[in-house]
């Protein structure tokens, strides 16, 4: 994953780094499957916002997994925190899930 920094370079320079960028809508939909589960988990730094936004507009998931932090639409906890105890409760949260 892109660091925040590369990020912001990318977008001063005009470059569109992510599949949900509207610049990019054409490979979005070649890659994008209609209708399969969806797993969200980029963070809840507020400065993904943006992003995490573009991608819930594009992916249309209806009931997405994953672990939304209280208070928020867009949200959605890492897989990989920091702490190990911490990775193996969100692979139990959202396998149940499933």
């Amino acid at each position: 994953m892109a660091s925040l920094s590369k990020i912001k370079d990318l977008r001063n320079e005009g470059i569109p780094h992510s599949i949900f960028d509207k610049n990019r809508q054409d490979d979005f939909n070649q890659l994008w499957v209609n209708n399969v589960p969806v797993i969200f988990g980029w963070g809840v730094s507020v400065n993904l916002k943006p992003l995490a936004l573009k991608a819930i507009a594009a992916c249309k998931a209806s009931n997405p997994f994953g672990i939304l932090k209280a208070k928020t639409n867009w949200a959605f906890y890492h897989p990989l925190p920091p702490v190990h105890k911490k990775q193996l409760e969100w692979v139990e949260t959202v396998s149940k899930q499933f």
